[in-house]
């Protein structure tokens, strides 16, 4: 299944570039990337099925028997442009606030909270963000997410190549096996 994925993040990053060079990077959201990537697991599988938004989770995916946990996060920054063309706010930054909402994202994709069955057999959290990050500041998307590695809670952690790897990192987190909580 993680063949799959990846094959699926490759091909929709592709699609996700075409997009983007139609309506500007910086007008693509998660939710629009998310819809690609069930695009492309449904022309690689046909008779898989895809639920977004599944009892809190991103996605479940049920392939040939397997039933499979997605979650995505999607990072970039998006700079306001006023009605008189000045530059305004950033929406979407890195900081605590993203990587605590990560982190939260990663326990709960690892100890299956909220989730009441437990026959689900595969855990991933598919990451994309900005590799450039446009503020001087101590924090980036790059320097919170670079360095993640298999450990305690990933099995392991893949680098997905893409069209689009000279602005956009792209990973699949596994996450390692853990009984859920009661």
């Amino acid at each position: 299944m993680k063949q799959l994925l990846e094959q699926a993040l490759t091909a929709a990053l592709q699609r996700l570039k075409a997009h983007a060079d139609l309506v500007g990077l910086k007008n693509v959201d998660e939710s629009t990337f998310r819809s690609f990537v069930i695009a492309e697991l449904m022309k690689r599988r046909p008779r898989a099925r895809c639920q977004t938004e599944w009892h809190r989770f991103d996605l479940l995916i049920q392939c040939d028997g397997v039933n499979v946990l997605a979650e995505f996060k999607f990072y970039l920054m998006r700079q306001t442009i006023e009605l008189d063309g000045r530059p305004g706010s950033w929406k979407g930054e890195a900081g605590t606030q993203n990587e605590a909402e990560f982190w939260a994202c990663v326990d709960k994709l690892h100890n299956l909270k909220d989730l009441k069955d437990p026959a689900v057999h595969q855990r991933y959290l598919a990451l994309v963000y900005e590799r450039a990050y446009p503020l001087h500041s101590m924090y980036s998307f790059a320097k919170s997410y670079d360095a993640l590695a298999a450990g305690h809670k990933f099995s392991t952690v893949t680098e997905v190549p893409h069209c689009m790897a000279e602005k956009l990192a792209c990973k699949i987190l596994e996450m390692k096996h853990c009984t859920p909580r009661a």
